[in-house]
């Protein structure tokens, strides 16, 4: 399996398994990292109270669960070493990441406690990890 000399990219059935994998293993870095640190990193949007320790981000409830809201630097820690655009692409298209109200940021605006901040809002299809 070698890539498009070109465009260094793989094409037809190669892409397909490769891309595949990756977004395996993307979903799969994500809950990973939730179920590692979800209540020590993680608080709801409104919670007055301080983490002692690294922030990745908030969550907040919806009806398919919880909402995983991931500051910057807390997703690329959680992709690992993926890279940023290839990651954001790949989730999206797995449903995994929502897009905020523009379609081309893939960031949404939440109100937090003491303003507001830009975040990749994370919906797992089940509600098990949190």
């Amino acid at each position: 399996m070698q890539p498009n000399p070109k465009t260094r990219k793989f094409t037809g059935l190669a892409g397909f398994l490769l891309s595949n994998t990756i977004q395996r293993k993307l979903a799969h870095a994500l809950r990973q990292y939730v179920e590692l640190f979800g209540d020590s990193r993680f608080t709801k949007p409104d919670d007055p109270n301080r983490l002692h320790g690294e922030r990745s981000g908030y969550w907040r409830p919806s009806e398919q669960g919880r909402q995983w809201l991931f500051s910057t630097a807390g997703f690329k820690k959680a992709i690992g070493h993926a890279d940023l655009a290839l990651a954001v692409k790949l989730l999206i298209g797995q449903g995994l990441l929502k897009s905020g109200p523009n379609p081309k940021k893939h960031v949404t605006q939440v109100k937090v406690h003491g303003g507001s901040g830009w975040f990749y809002v994370i919906q797992f299809d089940d509600d098990h990890v949190g």
